[in-house]
């Protein structure tokens, strides 16, 4: 096959008007590869050098189809077998942790990038969605660093195994703000409470575990029977997120 330049077109999406790169393989028209916003490249020459840039041109010439290459949930899903498996990861996830990463990325990640080819999806887009989850959405800051890490993370194993080529969530940044303020409440504030759902023994044990463990709602929620280690007389919980995940640790009653 000949070596091609591809041509260059304006479309329209809902991130502006946008420059792409079409291209043939065997004679058929392939997937378009976005290149970049006609607002931060103007004219056809600085979307051209854009496009040699990010090899997008060495690329289309590789005889790769759009179907052979990896769809975000595709990607997505493999992140997900990996990240639970011990003999491919370093550091696998603990069983409480799974049912948190699914929620993330089926639930917010996979509904939110849908069936795109995942090398596709631009940095600029994926900022603006994060953005926009705190702005409009109204997550807070905290749980938006979170997706930027798990999505982070799924790139990253992605070009370990060979799926994707580039990281386009790397060098992305979300704000460390925060809005939450911690609400004090007293022993005898706590018995009042306890008193009120006496009624309840989900939410009495609920509330009492809390009350006696300084655990947060979220670590309660993931316990498991296998997590009280009842000769240690430590529970096991989940610590907050970090830039890879979560790990183990124990917290003792008091």
């Amino acid at each position: 096959m000949a070596y091609q330049r591809g041509s260059l077109k304006k479309v329209e999406r809902k991130e502006g008007v946008t420059w792409v790169l079409r291209y043939r393989i065997n004679g058929a028209e392939q997937t378009p590869i976005v290149v970049g916003l006609v607002a931060d490249f103007s004219t056809e020459d600085e979307a051209s050098l854009e496009a040699d840039r990010l090899g997008l041109r060495v690329r289309i010439n590789c005889g790769i189809s759009s179907r052979e290459r990896v769809r975000f949930p595709e990607l997505a899903e493999y992140y997900l077998k990996v990240e639970f498996d011990p003999e491919v990861t370093a550091s696998p996830k603990s069983a409480n942790t799974k049912p948190i990463l699914e929620h993330y990325v089926r639930d917010v990640l996979i509904a939110k990038w849908g069936d795109q080819i995942a090398e596709d999806i631009e940095p600029l887009e994926i900022q603006k969605w994060f953005n926009a989850l705190h702005n409009k959405e109204q997550y807070g800051w905290t749980t938006v660093s979170k997706i930027r890490g798990i999505m982070n993370r799924i790139f990253k194993i992605g070009i370990i195994h060979k799926k994707v080529s580039k990281n386009p969530v790397e060098g992305l940044a979300t704000s460390t703000k925060t809005t939450y303020r911690a609400i004090k409440i007293t022993p005898a504030q706590t018995l009042l409470i306890l008193r009120s759902v006496m009624g309840t023994m989900l939410y009495f044990t609920l509330v009492f575990v809390v009350g006696a463990t300084a655990l947060r709602s979220s670590e309660v929620l993931s316990l498991r029977w296998a997590d009280i280690l009842w000769e240690e007389r430590k529970i096991r919980i989940v610590k907050s997120w970090k830039k890879t995940g979560v790990d183990g640790d124990t917290k003792t009653p008091s």
